[in-house]
């Protein structure tokens, strides 16, 4: 596996894994209608407007030159000299493979480079996957926090890693 900054190029598959990952995960807890909403091209919107935001950075995982992982960064607005853990999706075939823990190591390492003390990152409360790989790699809880896909709010929980607690 190999992890490498996104180029626009990359938007097409990067927009197949997010739409992916959020019907396969999203689906008891949100109503048909956002998913009824979901397109390609609001997918490559959304990267497309990540890959040009100043201070975001993206992140995709290939193996056998294929997309099977993203994730994005960005300054955490709320922890001066912390980053964000902003996104991470998997494709479902590959999870359960280190896809995501090898970009979650990446994003560590990004933080480290750019002399931040942590890497903070928001979860889905009801995500019990995605929830135990952040706790399994260390995440301490920090708060609750109310996220919104579009207009449907969901529960989530915010955690923090600092970054002198965690193996590079």
């Amino acid at each position: 596996m190999i992890v490498r900054k996104a180029k626009p190029g990359d938007v097409p598959q990067l927009a197949r894994i997010y739409l992916q990952a959020l019907r396969d995960t999203y689906q008891e807890l949100l109503p048909e209608e956002y998913f009824a909403s979901l397109s390609q091209e609001k997918g490559e919107g959304v990267w497309t407007r990540a890959l040009a935001q100043p201070g975001q950075e993206v992140w995709v995982a290939e193996l056998d030159g294929q997309a099977v992982g993203v994730t994005g960064c960005k300054p955490d607005p709320d922890h001066q000299g912390w980053l964000n853990l902003s996104s991470l999706y998997v494709d479902g075939a590959c999870q359960g493979r280190g896809v995501g823990r090898t970009l979650i190591r990446t994003v560590w390492e990004r933080a480290r480079a750019m002399g931040c003390d942590g890497v903070s990152v928001c979860v889905v409360r009801d995500n019990p996957r995605a929830r135990g790989l952040y706790e399994g790699l260390g995440a301490r809880f920090l708060r609750p926090y109310v996220y919104k896909f579009d207009r449907w709010p969901v529960d989530c929980r915010c955690y923090v890693w600092p970054l002198e607690e965690v193996c590079p």
